[in-house]
């Protein structure tokens, strides 16, 4: 229940404004000023925001490695469900 409620509700109230930040979001940052609150920052955001629901799903611990509770939870990493999201 919880991978459907995460993939019904959450991903789309991430993912509503995706349209506009892909072009920076994909893009790798060099330099510190440009680490800051960006669309890079952003996607670290999301990417807690998925690794909290993907410890949830599964009933993980907390300092499970994340790529481990995304394949166990059947979720993309967010970069390419954001890619997933755009085609």
């Amino acid at each position: 229940m919880m991978k459907k409620l995460y993939r019904a509700v959450a991903v789309p109230k991430m993912l509503y404004t995706i349209e506009a930040w892909e072009t920076t979001m994909l893009q790798k940052r060099t330099s510190k000023k440009e680490k800051g609150w960006n669309a890079r920052g952003f996607t670290k955001k999301i990417e807690s925001v998925q690794c909290i629901a993907a410890i949830c799903i599964t009933g993980g611990m907390q300092y499970t490695a994340t790529n481990i509770l995304f394949t166990h939870a059947d979720l993309l990493p967010i970069l390419a469900l954001i890619r997933k999201h755009i085609s």
